[in-house]
């Protein structure tokens, strides 16, 4: 956990840095490149898995970690601008249930996946590898039903696209 997070912490003050005057709604290519820079550690830890070889593990989970500190960084920022102002929280809360039931949802398929590997005769390796391409395979299919949603259009259709961006931390500069 600590390779992965330490790249998501710094990525998420990297992206705070440079992005933080755009407006939310310009943010879905940045949760894409990150959901694909995720897919990519993954593909790494898939391989790492096959070639027992903990250095590419590593490497794999750096990646990873920095693919969600931009996916995180313009997922939030998507789920602000698709959220209505008087609803925001309630948003915010289903927002934060839904990725726990479903690291939860995960964390129990990965398992069984590898029961049930094992149970094939498959070697940990083999099963290992297996989880995290499927799980990359995720990532990739998030980046085509991201790319499929009308993001400017929806904040056009609400308002608010015209409105001010209103970042306290933003008036520092």
């Amino acid at each position: 956990t600590s390779y992965w997070g330490t790249a998501t912490i710094l990525v998420l003050v990297i992206c705070f840095a440079i992005w933080r005057q755009r407006r939310p709604e310009r943010q879905a290519g940045v949760a894409r490149i990150g959901l694909l820079i995720m897919a990519s550690g993954l593909v790494l830890v898939c391989l790492s898995a096959l070639m027992a070889q903990t250095h590419v593990f590593y490497a794999g989970l750096v990646i990873f970690g920095t693919g969600f500190g931009f996916y995180t960084f313009g997922g939030l920022s998507l789920m602000a601008v698709m959220s209505p102002d008087p609803n925001a929280g309630a948003y915010l809360g289903l927002w934060s249930i839904c990725i726990l039931v479903s690291k939860g949802m995960g964390t129990f398929a990965g398992g069984l996946m590898r029961d049930l590997g094992l149970a094939f005769g498959l070697t940990n390796g083999v099963t290992y590898a297996l989880i995290f391409f499927i799980a990359s395979i995720g990532l990739a299919a998030a980046v085509l039903i991201l790319r499929s949603e009308e993001i400017l259009g929806f904040a056009r259709e609400t308002g608010r696209l015209d409105q001010p961006i209103d970042l306290p931390i933003g008036a520092m500069d």
